[in-house]
């Protein structure tokens, strides 16, 4: 059995920079690619930006009080049931293409059969068949994808909500019970202050 030799530092160092130079270049059209797809890609017929701008929520968590927190639970019930609605078309849609996919699939592989067929030619293997009827599937295939991208892209809305809401009522709840801690307090030094009166 042969030992393996180790790596000069000289080695090293060339295969760390072939590593990074592959890394940055992976990072390079990643992000290429992140721009090309959110500048063009449409969830219900707008840009991810339009749905971002309507659904993005600020909470200033420092300056909150009752009033505010009553109205951002108003905002986020209003903007949860559009979510909803939207997620809920979205998630119908993908339903059906997936299943309308599916059937295109089994439709296509019956054509490529009868077509052997017909041609007094030999079937080829199933995985033969299979690959086929996936190349000629693939409309349908992206279009099921698409629609699967677009009910988790409002699941993910539907979540940021959720966690907003979670945010807003805890700070409500905060300050709810600082308020009765504050009262409490008053009403002690409020009896303290009449009982000292009382006495003198």
């Amino acid at each position: 059995m042969s030992e393996e030799l180790p790596l000069s530092p000289e080695d090293l160092k060339e295969i760390q920079e072939k590593s990074n130079k592959k890394l940055a270049k992976r990072q390079a059209r990643y992000y290429l690619e992140s721009k090309v797809l959110s500048d063009n890609l449409l969830v219900s017929g707008q840009k991810t930006e339009a749905w971002e701008a309507k659904f993005k929520i600020y909470i200033p968590a420092d300056a909150l009080n009752p009033q505010l927190c009553c109205e951002f639970q108003m905002k986020i019930l209003q903007l949860h049931q559009e979510a909803m609605f939207y997620y809920n078309a979205a998630q119908a849609r993908s339903q059906y293409l997936a299943h309308n996919n599916k059937d295109e699939y089994h439709h296509k592989i019956k054509e490529l059969v009868d077509q052997y067929k017909l041609e007094g030619k030999r079937l080829p293997s199933a995985i033969t068949l299979e690959y086929l009827a996936n190349l000629e599937n693939m409309d349908a295939e992206y279009i099921a994808v698409a629609a699967q991208m677009e009910e988790k892209y409002w699941k993910s809305i539907i979540d940021h909500l959720s966690t907003c809401r979670k945010i807003v009522e805890n700070v409500s709840f905060n300050i709810s019970v600082e308020n009765k801690a504050e009262q409490a307090v008053s009403r002690a030094q409020y009896s303290y202050i009449n009982r000292k009166g009382d006495e003198s």
